[in-house]
């Protein structure tokens, strides 16, 4: 759901109409961009201004579960594969790859000096 701005003391929910697997986390990006990490291991990009997918990111093999974007747009992914992933968030490509988990990556934060925290 997309919950448009809060008017008349209420919040006004707007269905994003989406296929493929289950989302498994959300995270707001800049110039109206919203991330929702799949069950299947995508990454859709939609535009909030127009309601729609403008771009599909792959790479993961397995369930995203977590999704961090930066204070410079980078999109940050955490995923069951055992890998966290860094994209561009200008054109969405693909720049490096961490490994090193020896399980799930369920939790991802980034902080303010771009040190990437994930467990």
């Amino acid at each position: 759901w997309r919950w448009a701005g809060y008017t008349s003391g209420r919040l006004t929910p707007r269905k994003l109409r989406r296929l493929g697997a289950w989302p498994g986390c959300l995270a707001v990006g800049l110039s109206g961009k919203l991330y929702i990490g799949d069950g299947d291991g995508r990454i859709e990009v939609w535009s909030t201004l127009i309601n729609s997918c403008v771009q599909t990111l792959h790479g993961h093999s397995a369930c995203v579960d977590a999704l961090v974007v930066g204070k410079d747009g980078t999109v940050y992914s955490a995923s069951d594969d055992l890998t966290v992933r860094i994209w561009s968030g200008d054109d969405g490509s693909h720049l490096h790859t961490l490994e090193g988990h020896t399980g799930s990556v369920t939790c991802l934060a980034v902080g303010s000096d771009g040190t990437v925290y994930s467990g």
